[in-house]
């Protein structure tokens, strides 16, 4: 389930502007069951979960999220750059086993 969502964080100030801040927003997965779940069918694993409407997301392939697991999707790409992922997990106070996944597309 969707279990939270920031979609518009503090502005940041680039120059004199104030700008959208879009490496901050994250939609938040939870999975509330006892098992885990795969976010693909196990009997075609190209066959994936997605994100669609507003964002736009396909989940990698072998994606499990475990039970009474959170995970992340971001707008920035996390494997790409390292940078972002550091400084987001930094403003939320999060540990490197949180798994997170970007990046998305749209808002």
């Amino acid at each position: 389930m969707i279990h939270e969502i920031l979609y518009h964080p503090t502005e940041a100030m680039v120059g004199m502007d104030l700008v959208e801040n879009l490496d901050e927003e994250y939609i938040e997965l939870r999975n509330l069951s006892e098992a885990a779940v795969p976010l693909y069918d196990p009997a075609q694993p190209s066959n994936r979960w997605q994100l669609s409407e507003a964002v736009q997301f396909v989940f990698p392939e072998n994606v499990v999220l475990e039970a009474g697991g959170y995970l992340l999707v971001v707008h920035f790409d996390p494997i790409a750059d390292p940078i972002a992922l550091a400084q987001f997990q930094a403003k939320y106070g999060l540990g490197p086993g949180l798994p997170i996944y970007g990046p998305y597309v749209g808002g």
